[in-house]
């Protein structure tokens, strides 16, 4: 019968509070509260549909010189495909525009890039088929450099190089012409205090603002400290995201472990084992897949039935249930005997009891009764 009720309470899946709530006003068992919010925690329906806590912000480290890792990514910006390479480092942003994005047009204009700028030990992408291509792979082993993916479905991975669309989005949105905008993004300085071309290359851009020409000699910034300044920068980004958002890091998942895939067709899935911090090779019915945590939801087992006494095995509906004050364990309503063994003894257990609360939080004094 309690599985009964519990199945009702919770029939339109809100959440503990709400539910508590609704079996306030009219039901109550010893450990209903503890009840409820076991199956909630373990209903399939609310696991697949819950949506999880912001995590800690785990900012990208910062690279010990210029070029050492890049983030490449694709922009489409009116009808034209462009790719967009960013460097850790510096922010320093190169763009082409790409007649096709073929993993062929791909690699030409990266080779093309790196001819200006050197090739980079580590190149961050997403998991597009210009760079899941096997081309791409032995591309990468020829010229010597790691490729690394982030999760699909999960752009903020490759967050330097989304940030690079977005900025070169404005910049075009704007801009009269395309190259001054590039030019006056590479030429202002960061929070750091030093611009993208500075941090790349030791020196300033001339641009059509003004400039003495001596702030135009090459002059390569004290690097330790423009790199500490960048950490730090980066330390309290991460606490006031980390404060702003409450944020808190979900449990990590160990292989074996079975998961909900939250997908826009949703999955079961089983944990086969962490290929990068917070991301997941998964085992699912259509093959391998990879996700990010926040992707992925417990399954837990089947909802046990919550616990039954023995010797109180029905539910109990107090008469006098929904009286103001009137609360008893859990947040629901006293159980009668309780009530009894007030006016048993007046002289045993009135200095434990709970006190009673009026609307407006004064307490209650019960008068003295008189037994002769």
């Amino acid at each position: 019968m309690r599985q009964d009720i519990l199945s009702k309470i919770h029939g339109g899946h809100q959440g503990i509070v709400k539910c508590r709530a609704l079996a306030r006003s009219s039901v109550w068992w010893p450990g209903l509260s503890t009840d409820i919010k076991v199956m909630i925690e373990e209903c399939a329906t609310c696991v697949k549909e819950r949506k999880p806590p912001p995590e800690p912000l785990q900012p990208t480290p910062v690279p010990d010189y210029p070029w050492q890792k890049v983030g490449v990514d694709l922009m489409d910006w009116r009808g034209n495909d462009y790719l967009v390479v960013v460097d850790y480092f510096s922010r320093y942003i190169e763009m082409a525009l790409l007649r096709s994005t073929t993993s062929e047009t791909v690699i030409q204009h990266l080779k093309s890039i790196m001819s200006r700028h050197g090739i980079p030990e580590v190149m961050m992408t997403d998991n597009g088929p210009q760079f899941d291509a096997d081309k791409f792979s032995r591309f990468a082993e020829k010229y010597g450099f790691i490729h690394e993916t982030s999760s699909p479905r999960y752009p903020q991975a490759n967050g330097e190089a989304e940030r690079a669309v977005q900025t070169l989005k404005q910049l075009l949105l704007k801009a009269e012409d395309p190259y001054v905008a590039m030019l006056n993004y590479r030429a202002t300085p960061l929070q750091c205090g030093f611009s993208p071309a500075e941090r790349l290359m030791g020196r300033r851009l001339r641009t059509k603002v003004p400039a003495v020409p001596n702030l135009l000699i090459p002059d390569w910034p004290k690097f330790h400290d423009m790199r500490s300044a960048d950490v730090q920068q980066k330390e309290a980004q991460k606490k006031n995201h980390d404060k702003r958002h409450r944020a808190q890091p979900l449990p990590t998942l160990k292989p074996g472990e079975r998961v909900w895939l939250k997908t826009p067709t949703e999955k079961e899935a089983v944990i086969l084992r962490p290929v990068a911090p917070r991301s997941y090779e998964l085992q699912t019915k259509t093959g391998i897949q990879r996700r990010n945590r926040r992707h992925l939801n417990r399954r837990l087992s089947d909802a046990p039935t919550p616990k039954q006494s023995p010797d109180k095995a029905s539910t109990t509906i107090p008469p006098d249930a929904g009286r103001p004050g009137h609360r008893g364990e859990d947040g629901g309503s006293p159980d009668p005997s309780s009530e009894q063994r007030e006016t048993d003894s007046p002289s045993e257990g009135l200095p434990n009891e709970r006190p009673v609360t009026t609307r407006s939080g004064r307490v209650v004094k019960r008068p003295n009764i008189l037994d002769l």
